[in-house]
């Protein structure tokens, strides 16, 4: 008797455990991630941070996803603070879970639409470096349909070391050097880096 309830609960869990795959439980988001466009506004001790990040939702109905935003903190860049994250279209702002080394912010996207959600925080920088995680987009298993880069720095500053391989000439903005790069179908390979004096 002992042997056939066994043999029953173990066809229970066999049967439960095959009608409810990992997929079942956790469905598949139908948003993806489109477009960023970054600013870092750089000073010798200094990161002002803003980003405008576009999403889309393919599905024919509501959807919704928790996305983390990771933000490197170090010995060479305290705590964020100052965060604020919107709707770029209303300004309404989008709930978030601080953590040390970044934030949880919820997206609720409508049926077949597309929304932009702007992010911006301040770092104290303790040497003339900034550093910024890129690599976290390669998540999405999908290329960033475009983005674009701007660096901000001091007049006379001299950059060191580029972020990107492609050498953008400087331009002068308000008394400020201007660093601009733009690319499309981009699959980051490398985090942001730049070192300045």
């Amino acid at each position: 008797m002992r042997r056939i309830i066994l043999a029953l609960l173990l066809l229970t869990a066999c049967g439960l455990g095959a009608a409810r795959t990992p997929q079942e439980i956790y469905p598949a988001s139908y948003i993806a991630f489109e477009m960023e466009q970054l600013s870092f506004e750089l000073s010798d001790s200094l990161m002002i941070f803003d980003g405008l990040f576009s999403f889309s939702n393919l599905s024919a109905l509501r959807e919704k996803d928790e996305i983390y935003f990771p933000i490197i903190v170090d010995n060479d860049q305290a705590m964020y603070d100052s965060l604020f994250v919107t709707w770029e279209e209303t300004g309404y702002p989008v709930p978030t879970r601080r953590l040390e080394g970044g934030f949880w912010f919820t997206l609720e996207l409508p049926g077949r639409s597309i929304d932009t959600i702007r992010i911006r925080y301040r770092q104290k920088l303790n040497g003339k470096q900034a550093k910024y995680i890129l690599l976290s987009a390669n998540s999405w298993a999908k290329a960033l349909a475009y983005a674009s880069y701007r660096v901000s720095l001091p007049q006379g500053s001299k950059v060191k070391h580029y972020p990107f391989e492609d050498r953008v000439e400087a331009q002068l903005i308000d008394g400020r050097l201007v660093w601009t790069w733009h690319v499309h179908d981009f699959v980051p390979k490398k985090d942001f880096y730049i070192e300045w004096e």
